[in-house]
């Protein structure tokens, strides 16, 4: 993309300098005499831009690029929102816990915890966890 601006670019120039040069009585004999020289410059500038081959592939891989880039960060952005989703019911269990009256009670619900602790998926975790802190209450 950026050559073929670059050879519009030229070819702009190059018909202002040709406009330039039959303007301006000093170089008026020079242009008629040599004009075919800028027409023929002129003619191979657009034709290179025009029937310059384009690269397929570049905009298509880009794009694959950046939606495996938005795949991470979703993922990523799920774990943020699971662990603090999690942190919010831990901290409502830590209140049940501090409400809690007796010793005893207290060691229970540590040990239920840590058994809920011990479940993997993250989801049945939170579940396990918001059912003990709705018994407690």
């Amino acid at each position: 993309m950026l050559e073929e601006t670059l050879l519009w670019v030229l070819a702009f120039a190059l018909v202002a300098v040709m406009i330039m040069a039959l303007v301006l009585p000093s170089t008026r004999p020079y242009m008629r005499k040599f004009w075919w020289v800028g027409v023929g410059l002129l003619c191979i500038l657009v034709a290179a831009a025009l029937l310059r081959p384009k690269k397929p592939g570049k905009i298509t891989a880009a794009i694959n690029d950046g939606k495996k880039i938005a795949e991470a960060n979703v993922a990523v952005l799920d774990k943020i929102a699971d662990y603090a989703e999690e942190q919010k019911v831990m901290a409502d269990a830590d209140l049940a816990r501090a409400t809690l009256e007796s010793a005893s009670a207290r060691e229970q619900f540590d040990a239920q915890v840590a058994t809920i602790g011990l479940i993997e998926d993250s989801l049945e975790r939170r579940k396990a966890l918001i059912k003990l802190v709705g018994r407690t209450k």
